[in-house]
């Protein structure tokens, strides 16, 4: 994933009143709506730099704006067959829309194109994580300060059981405290919940904000699979082969032609998800590990292992999918503290 950006769509926001109950699942409504929140999508749209284009497609959501703020990154010319074959079996070809800037703006560079998007950290700043597309411009404004190597291990609360101070482990392992008026908590799903049900208090015994015992329940994440295919460049014309060569730009392509599925093979109405393409990763060393096992599943060596390293390093190009669909939340999948084990401050994992 090379910084994708999508929207929900407005059925997410009310998955139980449109699929109703499902067998030893929790899914319920949200308490807000799309609407409610398409304006913050706007807006972290244009904050972060979202780049591509806003195609209409049966599923697609509503927007305020015609587009993103930014025109779509360079796209690799493998997207001309996918349009293609996307065209002949009547799919609906999208451009991805990616927290990638195309050119240099917000006192970022624009995209480089290294091609070592996916997994590795942005050299030139146009991937919009917080740090790149946020707290550097909030930095220099003077009035923001990062406290790095700091470890926060509890939320201080008041009488009124609000949140007062936090207390962390500096990067020499002392114990320090801030106070503010208020504080966001954004640990992901994991640590989130793990610094929350650590931060006990005279009006939360159980946890900050659990009350009702549901911290930490029904964790969800990206549920999903992926496939690939090959291009052996000697089974294509010279003109097809160079430019399957090409290095650095996107696939700017996806699917999601089964966000909602209609089907009678179905037990009524189901959620699909988005299909995504993008091309193999180039760092050798993944390549290279992907080809040590043959087609039962058995390492392979020597003259085998010497073929097919030089079949994937220079004579194929691989296109992948990812499919992206929902993660059902359950009473099985959760976060709670550990009663024995602790982490090297003290505190339980």
């Amino acid at each position: 994933m090379s910084g994708f950006f999508y929207r929900l769509k407005p059925e997410d926001f009310r998955l139980r009143s449109k699929f109703g109950e499902i067998d030893n699942a929790n899914v319920v409504d949200w308490p807000i709506s799309y609407s409610d929140m398409e304006p913050y999508y706007t807006k972290a749209e244009t904050e972060v730099g979202i780049s591509g284009h806003a195609v209409e497609h049966k599923f697609s959501e509503p927007r305020s704006t015609k587009d993103f703020p930014y025109p779509p990154t360079a796209e690799h010319p493998i997207v001309k067959k996918i349009d293609q074959a996307c065209n002949e079996l009547n799919f609906r070809s999208l451009q991805t829309p990616r927290a990638v800037l195309p050119y240099a703006d917000k006192g970022r560079r624009g995209c480089e194109y290294s091609g070592f998007c996916g997994s590795y950290g942005c050299s030139s700043g146009a991937k919009g994580s917080s740090r790149a597309a946020l707290l550097n411009r909030a930095v220099v404004t003077g009035r923001c300060e990062i406290r790095p190597h700091a470890k926060v291990f509890h939320l201080e609360t008041n009488q009124a059981g609000r949140v007062s101070a936090a207390h962390y482990f500096d990067k020499e392992d002392n114990k320090q405290k801030v106070t503010a008026g208020l504080f966001v908590v954004a640990c992901h799903a994991i640590d989130t919940s793990r610094l929350l049900l650590l931060s006990t208090g005279p009006k939360h015994p159980e946890g900050l904000g659990n009350q009702h015992g549901q911290v930490g329940k029904n964790l969800v994440f990206s549920a999903g699979s992926t496939g690939s295919g090959d291009f052996v460049y000697s089974k294509l014309n010279k003109q097809d082969a160079d430019l399957m060569k090409t290095r650095g730009p996107f696939v700017n392509r996806g699917l999601q032609d089964w966000y909602f599925i209609e089907d009678g093979r179905f037990d009524g109405k189901a959620k699909g998800g988005t299909i995504d393409f993008l091309l193999r990763h180039p760092n050798a060393i993944s390549r290279a590990s992907a080809q040590k096992w043959d087609d039962n599943d058995k390492l392979v060596w020597g003259k085998v292992l010497q073929d097919k390293l030089k079949l994937a390093m220079t004579e194929t190009q691989t296109l992948r999918f990812e499919v992206f669909c929902d993660w059902l939340p359950t009473d099985d999948c959760f976060v709670s503290l550990d009663p024995k084990v602790k982490d090297k401050w003290g505190t339980p994992v």
